[in-house]
């Protein structure tokens, strides 16, 4: 027997051990993406929100609205001192779908009925105030409450008619800035219908995102 075993490993023939294939039984392959995810990572991963593309969500948000791209942007000017110009912009699937001019109080760091509100992304519903009919609601904005999306002229001048601003810190669109009541301060124009058309166009409830162009 060793004589034949001896012979058998001179022509190169000797079996040897399925060490190899013990070991492909114990460690299958997996083809790419298979791999096991432990369950924590798992977990993570299901969590984690969906992406946008960079240039939809900084600094514009966005939303998904029957399988389409919506934002809500209020984009001030940065001099606030007197008070705070705007451009107010509906974007749908990276079109322009409706703009007009906005008004607010100067910046006052944030202080309640004498200042604008911060920069940021605030959800906003429909809603009807009893002092001018059915509006928009900015939600959740730190430090302070009820502040709409309403109808008014004045932000820095004096309503004629009532001898006060139109705001206390809320937001007044209209079709373009001019100086209605000539006192040589920028004021906006066509309120009453600017309202009308935004709440013909807005969801009842949306994402507003708020922030100061950069100089």
């Amino acid at each position: 027997m060793k004589l034949l075993n001896i012979i058998l490993a001179f022509f190169g023939l000797h079996k040897k051990p399925e060490v190899a294939k013990e070991n492909e039984k114990q460690t299958p392959s997996r083809a790419p993406g298979n791999e096991p995810v432990d369950p924590d990572i798992k977990s993570q991963v299901a969590e984690e929100p969906e992406k946008y593309p960079s240039e939809l969500v900084n600094p514009i948000s966005t939303q998904l609205i029957n399988n389409s791209m919506e934002s809500y942007v209020l984009l001030r000017e940065p001099d606030r001192s007197k008070q705070t110009l705007g451009t107010f912009t509906i974007t749908k699937n990276n079109a322009v779908t409706f703009t007009c001019k906005t008004i607010e109080l100067p910046w006052k760091n944030n202080e309640r009925k004498v200042s604008c509100i911060p920069d940021g992304v605030y959800r906003t519903i429909r809603h009807r105030s009893q002092s001018y009919g059915e509006c928009f609601w900015v939600q959740d904005v730190p430090g302070r409450s009820e502040i709409l999306i309403h109808h008014g002229n004045y932000a820095a001048s004096i309503n004629p008619k009532t001898g006060t601003p139109d705001t206390k810190g809320c937001i007044l669109p209209g079709e373009k800035h001019a100086d209605v009541n000539a006192d040589g301060v920028p004021d906006v124009t066509s309120s009453v219908n600017t309202m009308k058309k935004l709440r013909e166009i807005l969801p009842d409830a949306f994402e507003l995102v708020v922030r100061t162009k950069n100089v």
